[in-house]
């Protein structure tokens, strides 16, 4: 029977000849409208070694929560790996062959799931190397669709190349196989960015399970017990198929998503039975060699439709798992433990030159500086200063953020320093008429400058927040204005002068979900990457409210846009009171005057 593997945008995989696109579930959020973006930022990266990459190895490993809920879970998990193996043995496989396998079935099968775990390795290493090398985020951005048509043309071509080549061409059969896998790397790399390591590996061990079980069940039971199975399951994925494209077509929410339930669970159920079905055509096919019939000895060709199987399985296995992210959240749960509307821990870190903070919330970091020069005023405003901000995005941040790659950084870029001048600028934080020296000829010009070191979702609140402490701990040289005579005076001759600050900005942004109503604050980037719509507010601690920004989703009930407003205001005297305290204490530390 002919199969092809193959994979829209994330990775989706083509049985036996029909089109399988990925499941809804994480299919939209590549291609959403409403997300603005090819690729967001999500949660958690892949497992990577690169400093310009989300996570290395180590963090992926550390990536597993250690309490003891969170082990009560890895235990529960465990055992319903290990209770599905019991269970579809004692209810599917009740009737066992006698006498086990023979010596050639057990061989063939063996050097079958050799081929299938060297395969999935194989896959693993290249999706990695492809993230590694933002290879991936590269051709996403240019053209998504090439991309995946390119994937989809690999899969087909070099597993045609693969089934017409004799077993005897060991050389021409491994390298089909290495360019099969590799065209399988391609297509599933781009889930190294939306989901956390953890929940992949999860995902990938609750396959493992359905996986060796099923075939487990496969070898053990009577010869031709599930061989049966064969049209049903075609017919089936024949269905799994037109599911998958139905939510692309413009139809009601109900159909999409009755559709999207029926590809992801439907599939579940459709590929777990090929995998049954694919154990005993193996070992079927290894009787009949052991027979003498004419059918080559090929333990390769074999693990293909495993390796699909697994693909398939793992992918539906992992968006579950993320559409749990939105289960828990209707709980009041989320995965980091945090409540819906609780902020992650704020940590303020001062460089040597004053003026230079580094801001981290939670996993993202941002580093703001601020420096002065003297310049002349607009004609505009001529006893004004001026106040330049500026921010960019690079691999530094997320490997996403590639320099050169087009459309998703430009316009993240765009929307991060709109919001930035909002906030910073427009709303008059620093008061510019106290930066004239001499009006009409000689002002001060502050530039702002924020790097994004990290992203783990929220970067504008951390960037407001990095924006406001860099600006209320930076210190300009003091001036003496004699006449047009203007002297500048050093550290060592005069203490150095603060900002003229009107109030103290912070940045709280809410995300929400389908079918979902309570707002979310600080949102990591798996919960922006799931989200429908993003709602900011900037604020002072004297409930002023200064910039209110709205991406993506419907409108909101007024109640809930003042129930934010109303919860934004008071954190924001909580925020504001911790970066003076911070602030103070380190130019205590300087013996520099603290913040006026």
């Amino acid at each position: 029977m002919f199969k092809v593997g193959i994979q829209s945008i994330s990775k989706s995989v083509q049985r036996t000849g029909c089109l399988k696109l990925q499941p809804a579930a994480i299919q939209q959020r590549f291609i959403s409208s409403s997300s603005k973006r090819l690729l967001p930022r999500i949660g958690g990266g892949g497992f990577n070694n690169n400093p310009s990459a989300r996570y290395t190895f180590e963090e992926a490993k550390s990536g597993f929560n250690t309490s003891p809920d969170a082990k009560s879970k890895y235990v529960t998990a465990a055992l319903a790996v290990g209770g599905t193996i019991l269970g579809t043995h004692f209810v599917l496989n009740r009737e066992t062959r006698e006498g086990g396998l023979s010596p050639f079935e057990a061989k063939y099968l063996n050097e079958t799931f050799t081929w299938l775990g060297g395969g999935l390795a194989t896959v693993t290493a290249f999706s990695v190397g492809l993230f590694r090398s933002n290879v991936t985020a590269r051709l996403m951005s240019m053209n998504p669709w090439a991309f995946a048509g390119i994937s989809l043309v690999g899969s087909i071509g070099s597993l045609m190349g693969l089934r017409s080549v004799a077993p005897d061409n060991k050389g021409g059969k491994t390298a089909f196989w290495f360019l099969f896998n590799a065209a399988q790397a391609a297509t599933l790399s781009p889930l190294l960015y939306i989901a956390p390591p953890a929940l992949m590996v999860r995902a990938g061990l609750y396959t493992a399970g359905v996986i060796g079980s099923l075939s487990y069940v496969g070898a053990t039971s009577k010869n031709d017990t599930y061989l049966y199975l064969g049209g049903p399951l075609l017919a089936g994925c024949v269905v799994i198929a037109i599911s998958s494209l139905i939510p692309m077509f413009r139809v009601g929410a109900g159909v999409a998503n009755a559709a999207s339930n029926v590809s992801l669970y439907g599939g579940l159920a459709v590929f777990g039975g090929f995998t049954l079905y694919d154990t005993q055509r193996i070992l079927q096919k290894a009787r009949m060699i052991e027979g003498g019939a004419p059918i080559p000895y090929d333990p390769l060709n074999e693990s293909i439709s495993l390796e699909l199987n697994f693909i398939n399985l793992f992918i539906r296995i992992l968006t579950i798992l993320m559409n749990q992210q939105v289960n828990a959240l209707k709980e009041n749960k989320r995965l980091d433990g945090r409540s819906l509307l609780e902020g992650r821990p704020i940590e303020i870190q001062f460089g040597k030159p004053l003026g230079s903070v580094t801001i981290k919330l939670g996993e993202c970091s941002v580093m703001s500086s601020v420096s002065c020069t003297v310049t002349q005023p607009t004609p505009e405003r001529p006893y004004e200063g001026q106040l330049n901000i500026s921010s960019e995005l690079s691999a530094m941040t997320t490997p996403f953020y590639e320099p050169g790659m087009r459309g998703n950084t430009a316009e993240e870029e765009a929307t991060l320093n709109r919001q930035l001048d909002k906030a910073i600028r427009r709303s008059g934080m620093v008061d510019r008429e106290a930066l004239c020296i001499i009006g009409g000829e000689k002002v001060w010009s502050l530039n702002l400058t924020l790097h994004y070191i990290s992203d783990d979702g929220n970067l504008i609140d951390a960037g407001v927040i990095a924006a406001a402490a860099a600006l209320l701990h930076f210190r300009r040289p003091d001036a003496t204005v004699i006449g047009n005579e203007v002297t500048y005076h050093s550290e060592d001759e005069r203490v150095p002068v603060p900002l003229a600050i009107n109030h103290t900005p912070i940045s709280f942004s809410y995300v929400f979900f389908d079918d979902f109503d309570n707002a979310v604050l600080d949102p990591t980037a798996l919960e922006s990457q799931l989200s429908s719509a993003t709602f900011t507010i900037t604020t002072t601690p004297q409930k002023e409210v200064l910039t209110i920004t709205k991406n993506g989703g419907t409108t909101f009930a007024p109640q809930t846009v003042l129930d934010c407003l109303g919860h934004a205001t008071e954190r924001a005297a909580v925020i504001s009171k911790q970066l003076h305290t911070a602030i103070n204490e380190d130019l205590d530390r300087r013996k520099i005057g603290g913040v006026l």
